[in-house]
């Protein structure tokens, strides 16, 4: 098993600075860098399971955007905007010292990823989109905005539990305690009980923000050059099928593979979502 180090790098917003927390699995050596970004509510741990396999052959780090995980919140809620996680990404890039990576992005995650691979001169070597493209449906978003950043307190960590097989069923066949890791890692002490491990204020940004989430990123995607997979929960309501069609005819004109038994958005946990990464990765 490679070592984990938890470390973190200075981000800087109109706030001033702030500290990204992130994962590294290794050191980078000769190795290729692989960044994995999680989630809008979601954090690095996500990615310990698909980091563990990769670091055999890959120096991967795996960051919590701002105001989740172990990351500094910010007071604004207004700054939780991609143009902040965009910078602060590439704060950690140019912290390890790399000229390219490979990037992996769910979701928010992947919507970074495809911002900072559609611009110029930039550092992406090569982009796995999970369960997101250039367009995605206002009904979802809408969805989503329901829940985030409302999440009840919790008494115990059963509770977190079920509260994660409820709200995030659509990750796909999860074991029992693949969900009580992720109810684990997903929650943080609070008074006498728990709460989630994020700022309750993304919902707000994302709620306010919604015309940012289903603003056409085409124009980012049709300038991509570097080789790209996408993963489509085969449940998925968000990143539909026409959409992804889409993508394998412009820009990067990318390869999709379906996850069965998933929809928003695969977990990236089970052998079959790893050996699919790994292989996309170790080709390029």
């Amino acid at each position: 098993m490679q070592s984990i180090k938890e470390k973190y790098v200075l981000g800087l917003s109109e706030e001033g600075f702030h500290r990204i927390s992130y994962r590294e699995w290794g050191s980078r050596g000769e190795k290729p860098t692989v960044i994995c970004v999680h989630g809008v509510t979601r954090l690095a741990h996500d990615f310990d399971v698909l980091a563990e396999a990769l670091s055999k052959d890959y120096h991967v780090v795996c960051p919590d955007i701002a105001g989740r995980g172990n990351s500094d919140w910010f007071h604004n809620h207004k700054h939780y905007n991609f143009t902040q996680y965009c910078a602060d990404i590439n704060a950690l890039i140019a912290r390890l010292d790399v000229e390219k990576v490979h990037y992996i992005g769910t979701s928010m995650g992947g919507i970074i990823g495809m911002i900072l691979a559609g611009l110029p001169n930039g550092p992406i070597a090569s982009l796995v989109v999970n369960d997101i493209g250039p367009e995605q449906k206002m009904s979802e978003i809408r969805r989503l905005g329901n829940y985030m950043g409302l999440a009840p307190e919790f008494g115990d960590m059963d509770e977190v539990t079920e509260y994660m097989r409820t709200t995030y069923s659509a990750f796909g066949n999860l074991s029992d305690q693949q969900w009580k890791q992720m109810g684990h890692n997903s929650a943080r002490k609070h008074n006498d009980g728990y709460k989630m491990h994020y700022d309750p204020r993304i919902g707000k940004a994302f709620r306010s923000s919604y015309y940012f989430y289903t603003f056409t990123l085409w124009h980012y995607w049709d300038k991509i050059a570097c080789p790209t997979l996408a993963l489509r929960g085969e449940l998925s309501t968000f990143l539909s099928a026409e959409t992804a069609e889409k993508m394998t005819q412009r820009g990067p004109k990318c390869k999709v593979v379906e996850i069965k038994e998933a929809g928003h958005a695969p977990a990236l946990q089970s052998p079959y979502e790893v050996k699919v990464i790994m292989d996309f990765i170790s080709s390029v």
